[in-house]
């Protein structure tokens, strides 16, 4: 198809967009878990298991 031949080469710009994305929500979410940051509104103490899965 002619239409995803011509977005074939935008290809390596959306991976990385998308690889940078999903780094950055990694990121958010274990310092939400180790650090409580940025501040939940229902903020869970960490137990042996979710502090193990965190590091």
């Amino acid at each position: 198809m002619k239409l995803f031949e011509s977005l074939s080469r935008y290809q390596p710009q959306a991976l990385g967009v998308l690889r940078i994305m999903t780094a950055l929500q990694f990121i958010e979410h274990g310092s939400q878990k180790l650090f409580n940051l940025p501040v939940s509104a229902d903020p869970h103490a960490l137990s042996g298991l979710t502090m193990t899965a965190g590091i």
